[in-house]
C-alpha cells in the first residue's frame, strides 16, 4: 500500500493514530522513500492530504530529526500557508531540527517568527522553543546576518507579538 493511502484522511478516520503509526514505521524501516513521498504529499496534495503529511514529517522529527532536517525548505514554505495546521505541523517540524540545521534556522528566524506573530498559540509556542534552541547553539552570542543580503540585521530583543516594556524615564 503506497504512503499515502494509509494517511488518516486516506483511511477516512478522524484520529490522528494512522499518521503516527505511518511516521513510526517510517523511522523504524529509515525508508527515504517513503518520507519523500510524504514531502511531495505536502507540497502538492489536497488540503487533508497536506496536513497529514506535515502531522507525519513532525511526528518522524520528534522521533529522528536527521530524516526530515534536510527538507527545511518544505517547512519555510508551509509558514506562508493560509492553513493554520500547516503552519503550526512546519514549526513542530522546524522546533524538531533545530538543533540540527541552526545555521539553516538563524538565516529565516524573521520569516519563522512573522509566522509565529500570524500564528496561533502553538506557533508561538514552538518559535519560542525553536529560539531556546538556536542559543543554546550559540547564536545568541553571534551576530545574526540576513541570508539573501548578507548584511548584518539587529537581533530581535523579543518577540514580535509580545509588547516591549516602557522604561521609566
Amino acid at each position: 500500500m503506497a504512503t499515502a493511502d494509509r494517511s488518516a484522511g486516506a483511511l477516512d478516520r478522524r484520529d490522528e493514530a494512522p499518521n503516527v503509526e505511518l511516521a513510526e514505521e517510517l523511522v523504524a524501516r529509515e525508508d527515504k522513500a517513503g518520507i519523500a513521498e510524504v514531502v511531495a504529499l505536502v507540497r502538492s496534495g489536497t488540503s487533508r492530504q497536506r496536513n497529514d503529511g506535515m502531522k507525519v514529517l513532525y511526528e518522524i522529527g520528534a522521533r529522528r530529526p536527521d530524516s526530515v532536517g534536510g527538507y527545511c525548505p518544505v517547512f519555510l514554505e508551509a509558514l506562508a500557508s493560509s492553513n493554520n495546521k500547516q503552519v503550526w505541523g512546519a514549526m513542530a517540524a522546524l522546533d524538531s531540527v533545530a538543533e540540527q540545521r541552526a545555521d539553516t534556522l538563524v538565516a529565516e528566524l524573521p520569516r519563522i517568527m512573522a509566522a509565529a506573530d500570524k500564528g496561533s498559540v502553538i506557533a508561538k509556542d514552538r518559535c519560542t522553543s525553536i529560539s531556546v534552541k538556536l542559543a543554546r547553539a550559540g547564536y545568541a552570542q553571534r551576530p545574526c546576518r540576513s541570508r539573501s543580503s548578507g548584511s548584518r540585521m539587529r537581533r530581535p530583543t523579543s518577540f514580535p507579538h509580545m509588547p516591549r516594556k516602557r522604561q521609566a524615564f
